[in-house]
């Protein structure tokens, strides 16, 4: 369903959506984030020794966290108010560091240049105004800072969300060989989607699903936008799960063939188009 999409509705879906997310992430039943995307988010970040860094879309802090490790000082915001408030209570009863705050992407209040790097762990596909947020983003980074954030990968996963239209090619042993890709292109087009990560099953809330607004951007959009703001592009990952972890759990092997997720890091190092 075709929706109009908004900070405050986002904001709205993800305020709902805040305790099976939670629940979830606690279980460890996150297979996707600790087995395909965090080690290639890890392995590909910088070194942020002794450098001060943004968390945005942070959500209830666990990825935000374990940033914080790396780095000097670190601020986590969402707009949420349920992720923000978990993280928060989180921090203060096993704290590691980390300053949470209720704040809007595309409304940064930090100064000009204030951080050397951000991070963005699958939030930016949420944010209805991207531009927007990759000019505040820009703007709060010092010059040579780098702000590196992980999407759904643009070419291959709108399809698979869809209930009853099949999204994969599969081999004579039912396994998993090609994706089917269409609707590629949809012009910033949101729809409303209903979603549960693959793997768990019933585990999580009684089998309850996320409600979220699936924003439809080509490679193109994404790449444009990241340079129109100022960015330059320094690398991108296509992340893929590893061929023990699909022996383990064999609802990853799509993954093994065919990415669903692209990690990307880009560099300020140019004045933002006018």
């Amino acid at each position: 369903m075709e929706e109009n999409c908004s900070s405050e509705l986002s904001r709205s879906l993800w305020n709902e959506n805040a305790s099976v997310w939670i629940e979830l992430n606690n279980s460890g039943n996150n297979y996707f984030r600790d087995l395909v995307t965090n080690p290639a988010f890890f392995s590909m970040l910088p070194d942020v020794k002794g450098k001060d860094g943004i968390d945005i879309g942070c959500g209830h802090g666990h990825n935000t966290r374990l940033v914080k490790r790396l780095c000097r000082n670190l601020v986590g915001i969402d707009y949420s108010d349920e992720l923000i408030a978990y993280a928060k209570e989180r921090e203060r009863n096993f704290p590691v560091g980390v300053e949470f705050r209720h704040g809007d992407a595309t409304k940064l209040d930090f100064s000009d240049e204030q951080f050397d790097f951000a991070t963005a762990f699958m939030s930016m596909i949420d944010i209805c105004d991207y531009e927007k947020a990759f000019g505040e983003i820009f703007r709060v980074l010092k010059k040579g800072g780098f702000f590196q954030f992980s999407i759904l990968h643009p070419c291959f996963m709108e399809r698979s969300f869809k209930e009853g239209i099949p999204a994969w090619i599969t081999d004579e042993k039912g396994l998993k060989a090609g994706k089917i890709i269409s609707e590629y292109t949809g012009g910033n087009t949101p729809h409303m989607i209903d979603w549960m990560v693959d793997g768990v099953g019933e585990t999580v809330h009684q089998g309850k699903k996320f409600k979220t607004l699936l924003i439809k951007r080509t490679q193109s959009d994404w790449l444009n936008t990241m340079a129109n703001s100022g960015f330059v592009l320094e690398e991108m990952v296509e992340p893929k799960a590893g061929t023990h972890d699909v022996a383990r759990y064999p609802f990853l092997q799509g993954a093994e063939i065919v990415p669903r997720f692209q990690i990307i890091r880009c560099k300020k190092s140019v004045a933002p188009s006018p």
